[in-house]
């Protein structure tokens, strides 16, 4: 199985994959494999020892299915495959650093006059929850 650490992935940022089996016996030796040839190795030898794999970060949904797991503990047999499961089995999120605010007025800025503000974003998916802070500056 992959998985993202912490279940989110955030669009932008290094992330840590986690790759497990179910099956098998120890050792057992997984490969990951992603965007751009990426290739690491992760032995696991002892119970309750983890392949975990730090990632650079991806600024595409898409690049999210260029990951691809095998596990194997044999010679003999061939690699156990996990891929696709990434979309499926993590939430994701656009980053959101190229924020702006415009302040629209038709009057001069003065104490308990109305003020209107546009927030944009320029972002690679839909947004899924705005907040919106009303204080002083």
């Amino acid at each position: 199985m992959l998985s993202v650490v912490g279940g989110t992935l955030v669009l932008g940022r290094r992330f840590q994959l986690l790759c497990q089996s179910d099956i098998g016996t120890l050792p057992i030796v997984y490969n990951l494999f992603g965007p751009n040839k990426l290739f690491e190795t992760r032995k696991v030898s002892k119970p309750g020892e983890q392949a975990i794999f730090n990632c650079s970060a991806i600024y595409k949904r898409s690049d999210a299915n260029d990951f691809l797991c095998h596990a194997k503990n044999s010679q003999r047999r061939a690699a156990q495959r996990n891929t696709g499961q990434l979309l499926a089995s993590t939430k994701i999120i656009g980053g959101l650093d190229a924020g702006t605010m415009t302040m629209h007025s038709n009057k001069s800025m003065r104490t308990s006059s109305n003020v209107r503000l546009l927030c944009r974003a320029c972002v690679t998916t839909s947004v899924e929850h705005a907040a919106w802070h009303e204080g002083r500056l």
